[in-house]
């Protein structure tokens, strides 16, 4: 499961022993770069924080690149949005004065301008600049240290509590679903299209009742040790930051910053 994958390699990573403060101040500083800078700087920032996590960090390279593909579905997802535009017949097939003609369909055309191209690129670039940032902090800092920057920061108890318990719950549910899919296929099931369908079907049905009676295990658990309504998360150790990392991290960010301000100077941006 590449979710547990992800947990072993935020705990067996080359920046396991730094502040987790300091990453999550350094992903969160150039997370805000690239939301709002210029297409230049973002490209920059992917490139540098891609840089920290797969050869400072050394996190594999397979998994970041699954992982950041992944993600892209989503914004996979809403190119036809993007790209496309719809107007009434405008020719006979031939490139529109500002775009080019996809298809016709009665009185409607579809096509794509320049203009939307150029948006799909400048938006691509964000959500690539900004997932760098998300996915050095996610393969380099474990959720609990994560949750302590959290309360650091005075992040509300119950935002803390809610993500604690709902990252248990997705290792419950994985973990309820993938034995639950042996048991099938020890007995014959998931056996051929029409049997997949029907079998993974009723794993879906009776995937929530296991996983709720687990979790209800789990419940009981922390009624047992004590709990009152509030999880509290073990006490913050500060950790040292390399002074290399330390010059290196914000003679970039400086130097970032620095562009974007000549970009934006130069109308660039």
């Amino acid at each position: 499961m590449m979710l547990k994958r992800i947990d072993t390699i935020s705990y067996a990573n080359a920046f396991r022993g730094i502040s987790p403060v300091w990453k999550c101040g350094f992903a969160g500083c150039l997370f805000i770069l690239s939301y709002a800078g210029a297409p230049p700087v973002q490209a920059a920032v992917f490139g540098w924080m891609t840089l920290w996590t797969l050869l400072y960090a050394r996190v594999p390279g397979k998994l970041y690149w699954l992982v950041y593909g992944g993600s892209l579905l989503f914004f996979a997802a809403s190119l036809p949005a993007l790209l496309l535009e719809f107007g009434k017949n405008a020719g006979t097939g031939v490139p529109l004065s500002s775009g080019w003609i996809i298809g016709t369909a009665g009185p409607w055309t579809v096509y794509v301008t320049g203009e939307s191209l150029s948006r799909t690129a400048g938006l691509f670039m964000r959500v690539s600049a900004c997932l760098a940032c998300l996915q050095f902090v996610l393969f380099t800092t474990p959720l609990l240290e994560i949750l302590q920057v959290m309360k650091k920061i005075r992040m509300p108890q119950i935002v803390i509590e809610l993500t604690l318990i709902m990252y248990r719950f997705i290792f419950l549910l994985a973990d309820t679903a993938h034995a639950m899919r042996t048991a099938q296929r020890c007995r014959g099931g998931q056996n051929g299209f029409a049997g997949g369908l029907r079998d993974t079907a009723l794993l879906i049905v009776h995937l929530f009742g296991r996983t709720m009676q687990r979790y209800r295990g789990l419940t009981y658990g922390l009624t047992s040790r004590g709990f009152t309504e509030r999880i509290e998360l073990a006490p913050y150790e500060a950790a040292p930051v390399p002074p290399r990392y330390k010059a290196e991290g914000v003679t970039g960010i400086f130097m970032l910053t620095a562009a974007q301000i000549w970009l934006k100077w130069r109308g660039f941006a």
